[in-house]
């Protein structure tokens, strides 16, 4: 195998940022020709292939040629790159008095750090996207545009990136998705719209929506963005979607794979370490890594780290072990178990101990071990720090017995990822209970998340208790009905099916809302009980504060900063400098006026969406001011 395509499969084996699956390794044998080639992507383009292939030789010190490479991308990564690219190119970015913000949409990226096509076992909202490092002043620039308005947080899917920014003018959309300090983030281009209720069982037709192969989404996509060329029709004709990366290209799964999931944690860390020490195939374990590692990097070395460039430092870093310790036989020969007491920790009894001593790590040390937790505490989770649960967490805790590290101990803390562990963060700290991590938490963040989770206020949880089961229990949707405000009637024209004419009236709105929920009624398969019916979904938000009541399983209950609200009003989002205005951050945020519950459908398939709604108190009654249905 050539160097680049010794590079390209290390590409697909580690350059989705979400790491919870593997794609295929670049073809070994021709492929038919097309087009779809380096050089026929636009200048932009090229541009920040070629700025990724540089960012690549810093970290591993090896030029790679951004036109070889690029080339033997798999055909999904590369339609996808040059769908969301090229409808970024063919959007303007102007302000409400028509000045321009940049030459166009693309102009908020500033680099690629990796392109996620058909990532096969993900999610619908890990798949058919651009994971970029954003220009330093895009969040600004995004929520002046009137090109863009700011949408609903994401609260469920999209998780790290809860800011939602949409383009305007209905489907085909593209979502720009980005973390809190507005630096980084995920692109797609949505070609359906989320049908209500039909996107509650399958969210809008799953990882397919923003596929561009996928049906008449190409034709769809230059409805809106004109010159995007189907070039892969001619290949998918001796290709069909569902076979093209078996025919195309031959598959390489790493070790991660190989373990399968929900194996053993010490199996799991045993491979890792034997494959890395001594089969001698670092490659192969990059995909151990969470992204959450990349804080352990940045607390090592002091300064920010490239996150498109982590799996391949951590490549380079894996490669220099081996090259340092040399040639072994076993795992014992390098590490050794080491035992530390603690009160927050439980030894797991397991065939290794020769190698590493193995602990289950309960929750709240696990907050404190991580090292997004060290770096910024403010972001610690205060459900965590008071959680005594035991089971998502396990540690394995070994002494370097040669190299330069020799004497050192070592903690790796894991924990399941899409059914697979992997390394969450890794530490020299003791684990037992002398770590201090604790003690880096400023007291003003102490004491604000100290305030959650919240009882809520019990006229609230009532009325949202009987909404949901005059609604699903009952199967009074009249009943149901009166917890909808006038004001909240026209979020059902978000949500409408191709071809059906918006409605004029609050009748027509409240009408199309009612045949909705009745319609949600078949799709219950004849239970009867809430929480048989519908479930509650996690919850992924900084500000968002959960709610403990009595139907938990079924809905989840939140109060919501005003500012978070507000996104969800449907008569004012998506329209002026709206993204100007929220300004919500943990710590500042005002709480009290609104609520938010949500639910999924109990059978919903895969990446089904999630129905939220926000309650206000009109008068003496808590009601519905708007809803959304957010998808993946």
């Amino acid at each position: 195998m050539s160097l680049v395509q010794k590079v390209a499969a290390l590409v697909l084996a580690v350059l989705s940022v979400s790491g919870t699956a593997i794609a295929q390794a670049p073809p070994s044998a021709p492929q038919p020709t097309f087009e779809g080639t380096f050089e026929t992507l636009r200048p932009e383009q090229q541009q920040l292939v070629s700025n990724w292939c540089r960012r690549l030789a810093e970290a591993t010190k090896r030029e790679v040629d951004p036109v070889a490479l690029y080339d033997s991308l798999p055909l999904a990564t590369r339609t996808t790159f040059n769908a969301v690219t090229h409808a970024l190119m063919q959007t303007p970015l102007t302000d409400e008095q028509g000045r321009s913000l940049g030459a166009s949409a693309l102009t908020i990226v500033s680099n690629i750090d990796g392109v996620a096509g058909r990532v096969v076992g993900a999610r619908g909202d890990e798949q058919f996207r651009i994971y970029v490092q954003l220009a330093p002043d895009a969040l600004d620039r995004l929520g002046r545009s009137r090109e863009f308005g700011r949408g609903a947080d994401n609260t469920v899917y999209h998780k790290g990136y809860p800011i939602s920014f949409r383009s305007r003018g209905g489907t085909p959309s593209i979502q720009v998705s980005l973390a809190r300090a507005g630096t980084v983030g995920d692109i797609d281009v949505d070609y359906r719209s989320s049908i209500f209720p039909v996107s509650l069982l399958n969210g809008h037709l799953a990882s397919s929506n923003s596929d561009i192969r996928a049906g008449n989404n190409d034709e769809r996509h230059n409805g809106r963005w004109t010159g995007m060329n189907n070039w892969w029709r001619d290949l998918l004709r001796i290709f069909p979607p569902d076979e093209e990366a078996n025919a195309s290209s031959s598959p390489s799964l790493t070790q991660i794979q190989v373990i399968g999931k929900n194996a053993r944690p010490a199996d799991a860390v045993q491979a890792f370490l034997a494959t890395w020490l001594v089969e001698r195939q670092p490659i192969e374990v990059v995909s151990f890594f969470a992204d959450d590692t990349l804080a352990c990097m940045e607390l090592e070395s002091g300064k920010a780290v490239d996150r498109g460039m982590m799996r391949f430092s951590i490549l380079a870093a894996l490669q220099a072990n081996n090259t340092e310790i040399g040639t072994v036989s076993s795992v014992s020969q390098v590490t050794q178990g080491v035992e530390i007491p603690g009160s927050r920790i439980r030894k797991i009894t397991q065939a290794h101990e020769d190698a590493f001593t193995l602990y289950e790590v309960r929750e709240d040390l696990a907050e404190e071990l991580k090292c997004g937790t060290r770096l910024n505490p403010e972001e610690v989770s205060a459900r965590a720090l008071k959680s005594q649960s035991y089971g998502k967490y396990v540690a394995a805790v070994l002494r370097m017995k040669v190299g330069m590290s020799a004497g050192q101990i070592r903690t790796l803390l894991l924990s399941k990822d899409g059914g697979y562990w992997k390394i969450v963060a890794y530490t020299a700290d003791p684990i037992g209970d002398v770590t201090q991590s604790i003690n880096l938490l400023r007291p003003a963040a102490a004491a604000t998340l100290a305030a959650t989770p919240v009882a809520g206020d019990p006229e609230f949880l009532r009325a949202a208790t009987d909404f949901y089961k005059q609604w699903f229990e009952r199967r009074s949707v009249d009943t149901a009905l009166t917890y909808l405000t006038a004001q909240s009637l026209p979020c059902i024209d978000a949500f409408l099916d191709e071809g059906v004419a918006r409605p004029t009236t609050a009748a027509e709105q409240r009408g199309l809302i009612r045949t909705g929920m009745e319609r949600t009624l078949t799709l219950t398969g004849g239970a009867r009980k809430l929480d048989q019916v519908i479930a509650a979904p996690e919850v992924n938000h900084p500000d968002v504060r959960l709610v403990r009541h009595g139907n938990a399983r079924a809905f989840g209950a939140a109060m919501l900063p005003d500012a978070l609200a507000a996104q969800v009003d449907c008569q004012v989002a998506g329209t002026g400098d709206l993204g100007a205005r929220l300004t919500a951050t943990t710590g500042q945020a005002q709480y009290g006026t609104y609520y938010i519950t949500g639910f999924r459908m109990a059978n919903a398939l895969e990446d089904g969406g999630t129905l939220v709604c926000i309650w206000r108190k009109e008068g003496t009654a808590w009601k519905i001011v708007s809803f959304a249905i957010l998808t993946a």
